[in-house]
């Protein structure tokens, strides 16, 4: 089985005639992080497995943060994991406010 590495951030959504892309710049000229041929097959598919699990991350760090204070201490995740958790949605919140262009 081949090793799957995906590449490093920042990743930037980035909208050009319609359709959403991912970015190593904040601009159009950046990179395509999802085209094979920018990127290379192996990379480019490690992005898009990330990207396409990119929801059930978001959800599940939401219950993280949500229910940390039901959980039994034996399992509580630190309060600096919770706090850098809350800044990635807080982070995520901000950029779905704001309209990709």
């Amino acid at each position: 089985m081949k090793k799957i590495i995906h590449s490093p951030a920042p990743w930037y959504p980035i909208q050009i005639a319609g359709y959403m892309g991912l970015f190593d710049e904040d601009f159009y000229s950046g990179k395509r992080l999802l085209d094979f041929e920018e990127v290379g097959p192996d990379i480019a598919q490690s992005n898009g497995i990330i990207a396409s699990k990119a929801p059930d991350m978001y959800k599940t760090l939401f219950n993280v943060v949500k229910y940390s204070n039901d959980v039994k201490e034996p399992y509580k995740i630190s309060p600096s994991l919770i706090l850098e958790i809350t800044n990635i949605l807080n982070s995520i919140e901000e950029l779905k406010k704001h309209e990709i262009t």
